[in-house]
């Protein structure tokens, strides 16, 4: 039986494919993206985390530490040292504010199905279904095929939202229990893929076309995330679009309008973020401009 890492389970999901859903979200992930709106799935391991909104400064933590990782900073808050961290949760359970939390636990892949079947009715009721995100979901990919395994068994439907950047193995691996792919193509170009994610998109966009043969049109989608400043203009959207069009003209593209909600989220984890803050989303007006960009090419959506 396998064990994954998960940092979230979110229910009633609306944007993670067909119907109302159950996402799980994965940690791990071979991008580092400055707009990431996951943060705490970036690394594999759970990691602790101080909340500085409700954190009083009173300094218990760097008291109970058995393995001395938690010094108080110079604004009388908390600083932990996450390669000194054991994850032991001591001071989680003696912070009386709650001010201390983990981003992410082990299970196994029986127990995460048995609590994803616990929504089948709603499954059932909205043709719905579990997604597995991220982090990179297919970074444990083993994980993912042992749970999709055991939600397709009880008729469940299942989708991934992937940005491919693993082995082909690891696709392949899960290409008979995941109903649909849902894969992020953030740019066309590889030197400003890689010079903004940390690696270029050479194995992402060979293994979309290594996907769209051998799946039907109808189980995928590709996706670009629009990024102010980044990856929200007319030349990307377009050359994305002829990406996914000569892959397979079939296969729609969906337009991810900007989320802002993150920059609290690095705030509250207390982690460096250089991505530009007060951003906003796009108006109607803007994606419809947007849409435009592709409008010929591809099946926008």
């Amino acid at each position: 039986m396998t064990k994954g890492m998960v940092f979230s389970l979110q229910r009633f999901s609306v944007h993670d494919g067909p119907g109302i859903r159950t996402t799980v979200f994965l940690k791990g992930c071979p991008l580092r993206c400055p707009w990431c709106q996951n943060p705490e799935g970036l690394v594999r391991a759970a990691r602790v985390w101080n909340f500085d909104n409700l954190c009083v400064g009173c300094g218990k933590c760097t008291n109970v530490c058995p393995a001395g990782a938690i010094r108080m900073g110079s604004d009388g808050r908390p600083v932990i040292d996450h390669h000194l961290c054991t994850g032991c949760d001591t001071c989680i359970r003696e912070c009386v504010r709650n001010a201390l939390a983990v981003d992410g636990w082990e299970v196994s892949a029986a127990d995460l199905a048995k609590t994803l079947l616990a929504d089948t009715v709603f499954f059932t009721a909205s043709g719905g279904g579990v997604s597995f995100s991220g982090g990179e979901p297919l970074c444990q990919a083993e994980f993912v095929r042992d749970v999709a395994e055991r939600c397709r068994a009880s008729g469940i439907d299942t989708a991934i939202e992937t940005c491919l950047e693993v082995p082909w193995a690891a696709v392949e691996s899960v290409l008979g229990v995941i109903d649909h792919f849902l894969v992020d193509i953030k740019f066309a170009d590889p030197e400003r893929h890689r010079s903004v994610t940390g690696v270029g998109n050479e194995r992402i966009l060979d293994n979309f076309r290594r996907l769209t043969a051998a799946l039907p049109a109808d189980r995928l989608r590709a996706r670009l995330p629009l990024i102010p400043g980044f990856t929200a203009h007319a030349d990307n959207i377009a050359a994305v679009a002829d990406i996914v069009r000569e892959a397979n003209a079939d296969v729609p593209l969906e337009l991810l309008n900007f989320n802002p909600l993150a920059e609290a989220k690095y705030r509250r984890m207390a982690l460096p973020n250089d991505f530009p803050s007060g951003l906003r989303a796009f108006t109607d007006e803007e994606m419809a401009a947007f849409r435009n960009a592709a409008a010929g090419r591809i099946r926008v959506l």
